[in-house]
């Protein structure tokens, strides 16, 4: 990352010798003096600030580069370059927190973490103190070395305010679950030297350099990277990139759909089969019925009439003879 002002200072993440990804931040524009970029924190992975100067950069020889480290807003160390001196170092690269205490020397190696929260409230904390939440920055200040050296750091500070749990509501809805920290203590053989420093122009730093550490997935919220397309199916796949593990499950899903295939043919055969039965059973009782519909319209009227399928009944039968004696019993 740099500055379109100062493009000989550049500033950037390096994890084993290789340089972090930066990606833009839309919603901070960048200003003649400070640079904003997101980064992948990988969880675990350890890290160093790399810094490069330019002697153009010095209005004068004796001008020098302090570049200071912070994590979450606090100072976790800082290299001096000689920038002014062309035969100098221009480059430096700090991937640790060296510091004396009053148990001797210690060295705390930069890593990514994991941001620990908590459900506390905030308390009298006030939010604008995380503000700087997940965030790696690098300030640099113009100092000329002074005569003497000293042995403490007047911008110390103790890695457990870096490593501190914070309250949830601090995020303000902010995706942040990474963030830059210090690893375990390890205790150094010399102690640390430190120079005396002036400021000929402003103790104010005149560029600054903001890497917001997040994890993938809260990139992929932030909509900073794309999301992770779902993989094709294996049946949608060539047969000569599956392995033994995705060729064995493609077959096992085969066999799977194979078989409810089969379940489902017996079962459409046998609703089939009922639906016939049906049909047959409905079709000879309409024939019994028609049968002996016809059979009663068929005989003599002084027969049995059937009608339906209801008991026979007897109609009552009239006299074919029509001659009838009358005689007369009266007397003359």
């Amino acid at each position: 990352m740099f500055l379109n002002a100062i493009p000989q200072l550049q500033v950037h993440i390096m994890v084993q010798q290789e340089q972090l990804t930066e990606y833009n931040d839309e919603n901070v524009p960048l200003t003649i003096d400070h640079a904003t970029k997101y980064i992948e924190a990988e969880e675990g992975r350890n890290f160093a600030v790399s810094v490069r100067t330019n002697p153009q950069m010095a209005r004068l020889q004796q001008n020098c580069v302090a570049a200071h480290i912070f994590f979450d807003g606090k100072y976790v160390g800082g290299s001096l370059l000689e920038t002014g001196r062309r035969n100098a170092s221009q480059w430096m690269m700090r991937d640790c927190y060296e510091r004396n205490t009053a148990s001797g020397s210690m060295s705390e190696k930069y890593c990514f973490a994991s941001l620990q929260t908590n459900d506390n409230p905030v308390g009298t904390a006030k939010l604008a103190d995380y503000k700087d939440l997940g965030e790696v920055e690098v300030r640099c200040y113009w100092v000329r070395k002074t005569a003497g050296t000293h042995m403490n750091d007047a911008n110390s500070t103790a890695s457990r305010d870096v490593a501190a749990s914070i309250p949830e509501k601090c995020l303000k809805g902010r995706a942040i679950s990474s963030r830059a920290s210090l690893g375990a203590v390890e205790q150094r053989a010399n102690k640390v030297i430190y120079a005396n420093l002036k400021y000929p122009y402003s103790t104010t730093p005149f560029a600054k350099f903001t890497f917001k550490c997040r994890s993938r997935r809260d990139l992929q919220l932030e909509d900073i990277i794309p999301r992770t397309p779902s993989p094709a199916p294996l049946e949608q796949r060539d047969p000569n990139s599956l392995t033994l593990e995705e060729s064995r499950e493609l077959l096992r899903r085969l066999l799977q759909r194979e078989q409810q295939r089969g379940q489902q043919q017996l079962i459409e055969v046998k609703k089939e089969g009922q639906k016939i039965k049906k049909e047959c059973q409905q079709s000879n009782k309409r024939a019994r019925s028609a049968t002996i519909e016809a059979s009663a319209h068929g005989e003599d009227e002084g027969e049995i009439v059937v009608t339906g399928e209801g008991p026979a009944r007897k109609r009552g039968r009239q006299s074919t003879d029509s001659s009838v004696d009358i005689v007369d019993l009266t007397e003359d």
